[in-house]
């Protein structure tokens, strides 16, 4: 039997990771690689990448926030869901 509670834990994980890769990619290489343009290939290169990060890094980041939403209340079971273990 399938447990959804942990594919939503591994999806959310995933996502999480990939977001990270897009953030790691953009300062390091995207984001300096436009200093080398003139004023006028800037601008078409910023205005392609602004088309392409709803799709890229907004639809993600919004399902990873759902997703994060969702584990809140649909956390794997035996998670401790906030409880602390004294010592």
């Amino acid at each position: 039997m399938v447990d959804y509670r942990k594919l939503l834990l591994l999806a959310n994980l995933a996502l999480s990771f990939y977001l990270v890769g897009c953030i790691w990619a953009h300062e390091i290489d995207i984001f300096r690689s436009w200093q080398l343009l003139d004023l006028e290939a800037f601008r078409r290169v910023q205005t392609a990448h602004w088309h392409k990060l709803p799709y890229w890094i907004f639809a993600p980041l919004g399902l990873a926030f759902l997703g994060s939403l969702a584990l809140i209340w649909r956390h794997p079971v035996g998670h401790p869901h906030g409880q602390y273990v004294e010592t």
